[in-house]
């Protein structure tokens, strides 16, 4: 059995051009990971315990100024990271 987890992957994410931009979204999406108890676990992913933590990151994602072209929650061993096979 293992523990599930949700992970949340930013397709083809990008930061401003700006470079003290780029500061603040850093610091933003670090605050917003630590608000749903979740963790970077590769470049522009976060896994997180609970599936309202992923869907209230991937919301607050919308609303920042980041570029993107997709946000998507996958559902994963909690332990390993291993996509979880429905």
């Amino acid at each position: 059995m293992s523990d599930v987890a949700y992970r949340v992957a930013i397709v083809g994410g990008g930061l401003s051009d700006n470079e003290s931009r780029q500061f603040e979204q850093i610091e933003e999406l670090d605050r917003w990971v630590r608000v749903g108890a979740g963790k970077q676990v590769g470049p522009w992913e976060y896994q997180f315990p609970t599936l309202d933590a992923a869907k209230a990151f991937a919301h607050r994602l919308r609303q920042m100024d980041l570029t993107f072209d997709d946000i998507s929650i996958t559902t994963v061993d909690g332990r390993t990271g291993e996509d979880l096979k429905s």
